[in-house]
């Protein structure tokens, strides 16, 4: 009878040794989940800076995009303008000759 008490106790033993590195393991898992989840969420933040960056950028990009079109709207419009004034000059020369 003590004999297998013995070998009952050396088993719970041997299943509370089990218990306890199992314990240990589930811990260190849970520890290798925590410095992920911060990790992720260390991503996510920068994540978003980044996306909230780019979308800067795309006001930027979009406000020059509008400066660089008025400018050359303004460029044609003096192009033009310039193109008026050679021509009326051509034709005031020529009545300038007829003139004379």
């Amino acid at each position: 009878l003590l004999e297998r008490l013995d070998e009952k106790d050396d088993a719970l033993n041997k299943t509370n040794d089990e218990k306890s590195e199992l314990a240990k393991k589930v811990a260190k898992v849970s520890e290798l989940n925590d410095q992920l989840e911060t990790e992720i969420r260390g991503r996510e933040e920068s994540a978003v800076d980044a996306s909230e960056e780019l979308g800067k950028l795309r006001d930027r990009i979009k406000d020059k995009e509008a400066a660089v079109s008025e400018l050359i709207s303004e460029r044609d419009e003096l192009a033009n303008s310039n193109r008026r004034s050679i021509e009326l000059g051509e034709r005031l020369g020529s009545e300038v000759k007829a003139l004379k």
